[in-house]
């Protein structure tokens, strides 16, 4: 797994906004610190099965996770990742992805 996904915390208030933010919305300070959001739950999930006129596009599932101590993020799903799942939060290229928070599984 990676450290995480980057966001922002008010060095005045608390608040952890994601995406960053240029200043706070809860308070309007401007000193922002990083803050990484690493694990978090699944609260809703859906499926996005269409994309305009692009006839290449593959459904897309997308859930409302709550990082721990922070917001709730939109994020790409991991296979097999469901509602009320605990899960780690990834960035990188493009969305936020939500990974499963499993230790890999041992062979039999």
């Amino acid at each position: 797994m990676t450290g995480g996904l980057v966001a922002a915390e008010c060095t005045a208030c608390g608040r952890v906004t994601f995406p960053r933010a240029l200043w706070c919305p809860a308070c309007g300070a401007q000193q922002l610190r990083r803050r990484t959001l690493g694990t978090a739950i699944v609260e809703e999930t859906t499926t996005v099965r269409r994309a305009g006129e692009r006839a290449d596009w593959a459904a897309v599932r997308i859930g409302a996770v709550r990082a721990d101590g922070g917001p709730v993020v939109i994020a790409r799903l991991e296979d097999g990742v469901e509602a009320g799942e605990r899960v780690h939060l990834e960035g990188g290229e493009g969305a936020p992805v939500a990974r499963s928070n499993l230790p890999p599984q041992e062979p039999r």
